[in-house]
């Protein structure tokens, strides 16, 4: 209760402050002395701090009237500085508050003084660009349109254009303006340690390369150079800067090979330079390397860092990468889950800076299969112990190597696989029996995977009548039916929670099914049902894949398929019809029958009829001439079963096209262009003899898609 009543009155003292400041003002603004830049800054260090406390409400309370008195005082810096706290206050509580901020600016331009006014100027600049148009909606509104949230794209790009303009025409008066005088309500992105002093000009240029216009890279580049001229005097170390920065515009717009070509470029020029930042473009270099897995290059390019700059600030990050790059590694450890017994088995293992795997095959009992403590696994008594050696590599490349496992009778194993011989991670908790870490650098050196010994095998069958699971149960090392045997249809996989739906036995020849049509059962237990089968000892599951079983009630099954996908007038089609019984299909018995063959046109009117019969493997094939004087379009053949009236139709198309004596081919463009750039394609036209073809007429069509990005509120 106590602290309770302390916050209140802390509070109330507070309120009383901040209404006390506010009629301090008021009373100083009707006395008409102005306040000192001194009593200014007093008054934004209390508004700066209610922004931080998240106070904006009240922090808008005391900054507007500290506005309206700087305004009629003429104080072009407090000016400056209260319209833009202002925008950042109301940008923090109130909604399409964006516009005010665009608004008060665009008002205070004539008022400010040179240099305030160029900041203003880069701010609505850089919030014009950030509000593109992207539904590009209003393309064609009118150009006098005040309200800029109907502007199209280019109207908006153009009026920030004007104030960058205004901006660089004064560039040689904003040279000679301390930077520190704006760091309140700017990013100085020239703020680092240097051996030059930032000017109101290098903050101003900063920022419209980084945040205003990144499509510009020309009048960018030529920003840069005003830059140059201005630090002429000022040493390598500016240069670099500049470099650096010249070196991000130019690569927006580059291929893989050009980028890469570019941090040559400067890498030669500074070659033999021992400033710290020169780093940066070895570790650019040295990621391109890692890219394109060259990393013999990449360690040689972090090497250079270390030795050559190691007061540099990418240094730590080129020792980590490094490290990560020699980092020793079983990535993954791969083998089927079901494997026979007493055969040789072989898992495949992806790893990466180990010269030797130790191997080793535990049994999986209760105590190990649900334990998630490495400690646990590795006092477990290995069945079967050995190392396999792998080839020496010193490229730091992953590779994938094929471990041998000894035959091993039936049973549920564990394969585990370590890159030391003691088998001992820095950590002993696991997440699961997959192998997964909760820190993977810890376990990085460690692998398993689970598998299981047993010779039954599921074999599954499509083509099923509706509500009917079946298959065959066989002996996959001797190839026999596995007969009078009991099969369980289980809900889901996982053993922990799953529900048993039904059980049958079966037949002589191994075959069994499961008749679920008289039974509700639940429907996702169809699509994630598991058949389970105890043989030797051991359960062997199989998963039920119901997307493969037909809806098609019929228990025939009739197939067509034709010699050609395309026919013209006056052609021949040749076709095959194939008819099965789908539980004969089961034991590899086909079913002679005799077929009506009809062929329809594009109208659906009869070309040609006749009768076929399937033979002793359940074929038929024919053959009907097209007329040549056919209606070309998509035409239908028809078959019918006459003993049970079972029908299937297949369609085929017959135009009347050319064919084709020359092909063209375009080659890739893989650059980025801009409005108004001249773009050239080429192209080879050629005749299917191989021979060039030239002086040929070429026509072409270029088409616009308008690119619409996705709307981010959807996902954030």
């Amino acid at each position: 209760m106590k602290t309770i009543e302390s916050r209140c009155r802390r509070w109330m003292i507070h309120a009383a402050f901040v209404v006390m400041s506010v009629s301090a003002l008021a009373q100083g603004a009707g006395d008409g002395k102005p306040m000192s830049n001194q009593e200014y800054e007093t008054q934004w260090k209390t508004v700066d701090r209610m922004v931080r406390q998240e106070e904006f409400r009240k922090a808008h309370d005391m900054t507007m009237p500290l506005f309206e008195r700087a305004e009629k005082e003429g104080n072009s810096r407090q000016m400056l500085t209260a319209a833009w706290l202002l925008g950042k206050i109301e940008a923090a509580y109130l909604d399409s508050s964006d516009y005010l901020l665009y608004d008060r600016m665009k008002h205070l331009l004539p008022l400010l003084d040179a240099p305030d006014k160029a900041v203003a100027q880069m701010l609505v600049g850089r919030f014009l660009l950030g509000s593109r148009n992207y539904w590009n909606k209003n393309e064609n509104t009118d150009v006098d349109e005040e309200d800029y949230r109907l502007w199209s794209n280019d109207r908006l790009k153009a009026e920030a254009d004007k104030y960058i303009d205004e901006i660089v025409a004064a560039h040689e008066a904003l040279g000679k303006v301390p930077s520190t005088d704006y760091r309140r309500f700017m990013q100085d992105t020239s703020s680092r340690t240097r051996r030059f002093t930032p000017t109101l000009l290098d903050v101003v240029v900063y920022t419209i390369i980084e945040d205003v216009d990144e499509g510009s890279a020309d009048r960018n580049l030529q920003l840069l150079s005003l830059l140059r001229e201005l630090h002429s005097n000022d040493g390598d170390e500016f240069k670099l800067f500049v470099d650096y920065k010249e070196y991000n515009l130019r690569a927006r717009q580059m291929t893989v090979e050009a980028h890469l070509a570019l941090v040559d470029e400067y890498l030669r020029q500074w070659r033999n330079s021992t400033l710290p930042d020169v780093a940066f473009f070895y570790l650019t270099k040295a990621h391109f390397h890692g890219a394109h897995k060259d990393y013999l290059e990449q360690d040689k390019c972090y090497d250079t860092i270390i030795e050559r700059y190691p007061t540099s600030e990418f240094c730590n990050e080129a020792r980590k990468e490094k490290e990560g790059i020699r980092w020793k590694n079983i990535v993954t450890a791969k083998m089927n889950h079901n494997q026979m017994t007493l055969r040789p088995m072989m898992a495949s293992v992806q790893v990466r800076n180990i010269d030797t795997l130790y191997c080793r095959i535990v049994e999986q009992s209760s105590k190990v299969k649900t334990s998630a403590n490495s400690t646990v696994l590795m006092s477990a008594k290995p069945l079967k112990e050995w190392s396999q050696p792998l080839p020496h590599r010193d490229d730091f490349q992953s590779q994938t190597v094929y471990l041998y496992l000894p035959p091993m009778p039936a049973g549920e194993y564990l394969l585990l696989i370590s890159g030391n011989a003691d088998f001992r991670p820095d950590k002993t908790e696991l997440y699961s029996s997959d192998g997964s870490a909760i820190n993977p650098k810890n376990f990085a050196q460690f692998r398993m995977a689970e598998f299981t010994c047993c010779d039954a095998a599921f074999l599954k069958f499509d083509n099923m009548l509706p509500n009917h699971y079946g298959g065959r149960l066989v002996n996959r090392a001797t190839g026999e039916a596995i007969a009078r045997h009991q099969v369980v249809l289980y809900s889901s996989p996982n053993k922990a929670n799953r529900k048993k739906l039904a059980t049958t036995k079966t037949d002589a020849e191994g075959f069994f099914f499961f008749d679920t049509a008289s039974k509700e059962y639940d429907y996702y237990s169809y699509h994630n049902g598991t058949f389970s089968v105890i043989y030797q000892g051991i359960e062997y599951t199989a998963g039920v894949d119901t997307r493969y079983y037909a809806t098609d009630y019929s228990d025939d099954v009739l197939n067509v398929m034709f010699d050609r996908p395309i026919y013209r007038p006056g052609d021949t089609l040749h076709f095959a019809v194939m008819d099965y019984h789908k539980f004969d299909r089961l034991r590899g018995e086909a079913v002679s029958e005799e077929l009506d063959v009809t062929v329809y046109d594009v109208n659906h009117k009869e070309l040609t009829k006749l009768t076929l019969t399937t033979n002793e493997r359940g074929v038929a094939d024919g053959w009907v001439a097209i007329p040549s004087n056919v209606l070309p379009g998509r035409m239908q053949l028809h078959v019918i079963q006459k003993s049970k009236k079972h029908s299937f139709s297949e369609y085929f198309r017959v135009e009347a096209y050319k064919q084709p004596k020359f092909y063209a081919t375009m080659e890739e463009d893989h650059e980025a262009h801009h409005y108004h750039q001249p773009i050239a394609v080429k192209g080879m036209a050629r005749a299917y003899s191989g021979a060039s073809m030239s002086g040929a007429q070429v026509t072409y069509t270029v088409k616009r898609q308008a690119i619409v990005p996705w709307w981010k509120r959807y996902w954030g």
